[in-house]
């Protein structure tokens, strides 16, 4: 580390330099509300003391720059938010003065544009020809601090430069521009200009200069790991970077990392936190860190491909519409036409991963990713003896329905939370991972599905938050309900309708639950026969999913009976195969149907639910 030089530095000591944010670092992020507003209030506090002669300084921390020797510039490690800011400060600054030349003959304004010109651009010795820019930006908003840096540079922001589009990147900068243009007018006259210019001469701060590039990244790590300065991504990303050696294998991460982050959808410290767990096991947000930076090694290469593979999984448990889009979960396969799943057993995925995700359960990503991969790494889709072909073939789909089971008897109705099987699904995860043979695979399978059935809650647990389903406050859990009840054949709910039976019926949309108007929750005995409306009239004992077609055709029925001589007379109407179990099996009661006969339909639906539809029984 003797290669690293520290100082206590002014504004005036960079004028001479070029700076450059490297590719691989994070976005310009900063905005006009707490940070921009921070530095407006600290600007403005130091310029009141310089007026009233009091020894004072703006001081922005330290920033840590690489120097490149080939080309002189100054690589910023650590310090482009601020860095950045200042440059838009001085540009804002730059303007306003120079909209005071024209309406005023002020003296001495001419060299405070040439002192400020002299911060954001140069002309170029080497060219003789070309303006060279004091500050290459982040490449979030690269193309428009470069243009901005010119000499002639005047507002408004323009949506192309060089033939590229820069909407976005105007979105990022125009706003702060705007607020220092604004606070300066508002706040200054020309005839402070003086003190304006005083008070950028008071910015101050600690410079690191470094000149081997593996220190950099070194110093960068230890400032801002162990605070909350930047995010675990930031963190790692700098981390796999410092070991690249060339150009073009660095451009090849930026690439793969900007993937990755566009794939997180803003939530990359979750997506980072759920892989590490689906590698190794269980771990906080705090150690995150330091926990993917002793898994990934130096090893980055191999690594970084990993996580963009478990990225781009994550992105589509996330995000998938339909079945196909599954797919995608075996992007190898998919693309080779292997047939390792049957249309049942990718259908049944898909309904019992949008289920889970209905749940809002989220603890379970790592295991279902590490069981996916793992099922095709092991080859079981490749099977030739005939029992075990057909057991495996089922396999994934079975693994699903499980999970999918599990959480909605002791989550999406009882009331216990994911995070009690995090630590668990984390250990299997990683053991799951470890397995290098179909038998321990499975082995290990079963004996998740033992440590969950434990933990299940008992039917009188589930059936007393079951029977408070209610139409007023879980319209979305009751079309999610009555869809699996029509799931299944009847009266002994013993099996499941296959794909293209289930696909005629479904009444469960992932996206559209609530709002695609296809079907309705019908009241069996109306809202309004009793006023006022009692609850047990909107309790799930007393509701049905029913086509809007059927609804709309049932509108002038006021008591069960006559919906039951409606639905009866009219079976082809009824649409899904759990209406015609229930006028059948109800018929009887219809003539009395109040609230004792509702609160004993909801306990029939309880049980049916705990010990057929949602059985936790895996197979394997």
């Amino acid at each position: 580390m003797a290669m690293i030089n520290s100082e206590h530095i002014f504004l005036d000591d960079l004028q001479k330099h070029v700076f450059k944010v490297p590719d691989y670092q994070r976005p310009f992020v900063w905005k006009t509300g707490f940070e921009i507003g921070d530095f407006w209030d600290d600007f403005e506090q130091v310029s009141k003391d310089l007026k009233k002669n009091k020894k004072t300084e703006f001081f922005l921390g330290t920033i840590i720059f690489l120097q490149k020797s080939e080309n002189g510039q100054l690589e910023v490690i650590d310090g482009q938010q601020r860095l950045t800011t200042l440059f838009i400060f001085m540009m804002a600054l730059r303007h306003v003065i120079q909209n005071w030349q024209k309406d005023t003959d002020i003296q001495g304004i001419a060299p405070r544009l040439s002192y400020l010109n002299g911060f954001l651009s140069s002309y170029d010795v080497v060219s003789a020809q070309s303006i060279k820019h004091k500050l290459i930006a982040s490449l979030s908003i690269r193309s428009v601090l470069s243009d901005m840096c010119r000499e002639d540079w005047e507002p408004p922001f323009s949506n192309k430069i060089n033939g590229k589009g820069v909407k976005r990147e105007n979105r990022k900068v125009e706003p702060i521009f705007d607020f220092f243009v604004e606070k300066l007018i508002s706040n200054k006259s020309p005839s402070d200009i003086s003190n304006i210019i005083q008070t950028l001469q008071k910015i101050s701060f600690i410079r690191i200069s470094i000149k081997e590039e593996e220190h950099a990244y070194e110093l960068f790590e230890r400032t801002n790991a162990r605070g909350a300065g930047l995010e675990v991504s930031d963190l790692l990303k700098n981390h796999m970077f410092k070991n690249i050696k060339d150009d073009i294998d660095g451009e090849s991460v930026n690439v793969m990392w900007q993937e990755i982050e566009a794939n997180s959808e803003k939530s990359i410290i979750p997506m980072l936190r759920y892989y590490y767990i689906s590698r190794k096991n269980h771990i906080t947000r705090s150690k995150l860190y330091r926990g993917l930076k002793s898994y990934v090694g130096v090893d980055h290469k191999d690594k970084l491909k990993d996580i963009h593979r478990f990225s781009k999984f994550y992105q589509l448990y996330r995000n998938h519409d339909r079945e196909s889009d599954l797919l995608g979960f075996f992007p190898d396969y998919a693309a080779q036409k292997i047939n390792f799943l049957s249309e049942d057993s990718l259908y049944y995925i898909y309904q019992s991963l949008s289920g889970i995700k209905l749940f809002g359960v989220t603890q379970v990503i790592p295991l279902i990713y590490t069981v996916f991969h793992k099922y095709i790494d092991l080859d079981l889709h490749k099977e030739k003896d005939t029992k075990n072909k057909f057991r495996y073939r089922n396999l994934l789909s079975n693994f699903c329905e499980s999970l999918e089971n599990y959480h909605f008897i002791n989550n999406f109705i009882g009331t216990r939370v994911g995070n009690d099987v995090e630590k668990l699904y984390a250990r299997y995860a990683y053991e799951l991972f470890e397995t290098e043979v179909a038998n321990d695979f499975v082995s290990k399978l079963k004996e998740l599905y033992s440590d969950l059935k434990d933990q299940l809650i008992p039917l009188d647990e589930f059936e007393a938050s079951f029977i408070e389903s209610s139409y007023e406050k879980d319209t979305k859990k009751l079309l999610y309900i009555f869809d699996r009840f029509n799931s299944y054949q009847y009266p002994s709910m013993a099996k499941r309708l296959s794909s293209s039976d289930w696909k005629q019926i479904n009444i469960y949309k992932r996206n559209t639950v609530v709002t695609d108007g296809a079907n309705n929750i019908e009241h069996w005995m109306n809202q309004s026969q009793i006023k006022p409306t009692p609850d047990y009239v909107h309790n799930i004992g007393n509701l049905l999913a029913i086509s809007k077609k059927v609804n709309s055709s049932m509108q002038n029925l006021k008591t069960p009976s006559e919906k039951y001589g409606f639905l009866n007379k009219n079976r082809h109407l009824i649409s899904f195969p759990y209406n015609a179990y229930f006028i059948d099996k109800y018929k009887d009661n219809f003539q009395d149907w109040g609230e004792e006969e509702i609160n004993n339909r909801a306990k029939d639906l309880a049980r049916d639910a705990y010990n057929h539809i949602w059985k936790f029984d895996p197979k394997i």
